[in-house]
């Protein structure tokens, strides 16, 4: 079985981090659904995830992980998860 690695791309075996010189201070921000899940948990693991792309040069990241939304549709009845993913977009744009 191969394995491949899709972050690959992202890195620059020259630089000491491996990083990419020109992806460094980017911002990554990720919108995730846990449906009957404990949030924190969920949202440990989602950030501990996001921090693995910090090689890549994005340093910068936020995560929010919407709960109770396991029945599609469900998040548009929720305003504040509405907002979170706003601001996330907000904050991505800035």
């Amino acid at each position: 079985m191969k394995k491949i690695d899709r972050t690959y791309s992202f890195m620059d075996f020259t630089q000491p981090d491996f990083s990419m010189a020109g992806r460094k201070d980017k911002k990554l921000g990720g919108y995730f659904f846990a449906g009957f899940g404990p949030v924190d948990v969920y949202t440990q693991m989602v950030e501990t995830n996001l921090k693995s792309f910090a090689t890549a040069g994005f340093r910068d990241y936020k995560a929010h992980v919407a709960g109770d939304a396991n029945v599609p549709g469900s998040i548009m009845e929720k305003p504040e998860e509405l907002k979170a993913a706003d601001e996330m977009v907000d904050w991505l744009l800035a």
